[in-house]
């Protein structure tokens, strides 16, 4: 419950209770001019004293239904001001909570998209960190296929080069050989052939 709803309620039943207390003096004044009245009309006469008296009574009686009655409407009249007062402060407690509830729900929304965020930030590091590692491995992966692609040409190079050498070392071989045999030779007696002296 505010503080302006309490305030509102005392205010209130404050003025209900000075309502009550004039008019309970009200009451009592009436009450001791009729008795006076009835004190009056008695002196007159045993006859009218009697017919005083017994008008005095049925007023009596009267005025006490009659505060009877004023109590009870009073008394409902206040039943009902508090029930008011109730289901006022009922509604407001429950505004209240509503609002509460709104304000925590809007902060556990706020939470989990905070937290969303974070994840979709983290999973996002996380991707490009993996395609660098990739991007890393394929590129080592490729300089290490081109550096044995080098040396297996390399090789293969040294092989060919090696291959014409014992060629050309084995050609030599067979042109002496065919000297020494006798056969016709294709350069003419006399020169060099190959380091060999004809």
């Amino acid at each position: 419950m505010s503080v302006q709803g309490s305030l509102g309620t005392c205010f209130k039943r404050g003025r209900e209770e000075e309502k009550r207390k004039k008019r309970k003096k009200r009451r009592r004044k009436r009450k001791k001019e009729e008795e006076k009245g009835c004190k009056e009309d008695g002196q007159e006469g045993s006859e009218e004293e009697e017919e005083g008296r017994k008008r005095w009574e049925r007023r009596k009686e009267e005025k006490r239904e009659g505060e009877r009655e004023r109590e009870e409407e009073e008394e409902e009249e206040l039943e009902e001001e508090e029930e008011e007062e109730l289901e006022e402060e009922e509604e407001e407690e429950e505004l209240e909570e509503e609002e509460e509830e709104e304000e925590l729900e809007e902060e556990e929304e706020d939470e989990l998209e905070e937290e969303e965020e974070e994840e979709e930030e983290e999973l996002e590091e996380e991707e490009e960190d993996e395609l660098e590692e990739e991007e890393e491995e394929e590129e080592e992966e490729l300089e290490e296929e081109e550096e044995e692609e080098e040396e297996e040409g390399e090789e293969e190079l040294e092989e060919e080069e090696e291959e014409e050498e014992e060629e050309g070392e084995a050609q030599r071989c067979d042109c002496g050989d065919q000297r020494w045999a006798g056969v016709a030779l294709p350069w003419p007696p006399g020169t060099e052939a190959d380091g060999v002296r004809i």
